[in-house]
């Protein structure tokens, strides 16, 4: 027991005799923990991202917050996240990812010109974060609660609520749905 206490005090008094070190050095440690965390998002950043995306109706943007591999994985998995990750494969391995993002900024420009010819103002808007569940390793399902807000060529307005469920892999919408 002497000698723990003894070691303890040794490592004590280090402590103190370097306390103007070791105090920057955790407080940085610390800011850069929370960087990153900042930096990389997560999954309701993703959504968070994609939402963005559509209200700006900028159709590069709204590609770069979808992980079209993924989102082409997952339709051929039909949602069953245990064969996800080698339907991801497959697709990697017989898909262009060019050929398919340029499909996806094609549709995301036809979608968005169908907002064009039948609104006046369309947006989306993220009432709350109903939840978060991890599937497997970098995939989850986010619930959101979202506002959408409509006026129509002939000056109607409607607002709606729904609760949406979105597919996250790696921090990119694969996809979307009630």
């Amino acid at each position: 027991m002497e000698k723990v206490k003894n070691v303890l005090t040794t490592a004590l008094e280090w402590v103190k005799g370097h306390l103007k070190i070791i105090v920057p050095v955790a407080v940085a440690l610390v800011v850069v923990v929370f960087a990153i965390g900042f930096l990389t998002g997560g999954p309701k950043r993703a959504v968070k991202k994609y939402v963005s995306a559509i209200n700006s109706r900028n159709a590069s943007k709204l590609v770069k917050s979808v992980d079209v591999i993924g989102a082409q994985a997952w339709v051929k998995c039909q949602g069953e996240e245990d064969d996800f990750k080698d339907a991801y494969d497959e697709v990697k391995d017989d898909e262009d990812e060019d050929d398919l993002k340029d499909e996806r900024e094609e549709s995301a420009k036809d979608m968005f010109d169908n907002f064009d010819d039948n609104y006046d103002s369309y947006k989306m808007k993220i009432v709350k974060f109903k939840g978060t569940k991890k599937l497997k390793k970098d995939l989850y399902e986010v619930k959101v609660q979202i506002e959408t807000k409509t006026k129509d060529k002939d000056g109607d307005k409607d607002e709606d609520t729904d609760t949406v469920k979105f597919i996250v892999y790696k921090n990119k919408v694969i996809s979307q749905g009630y």
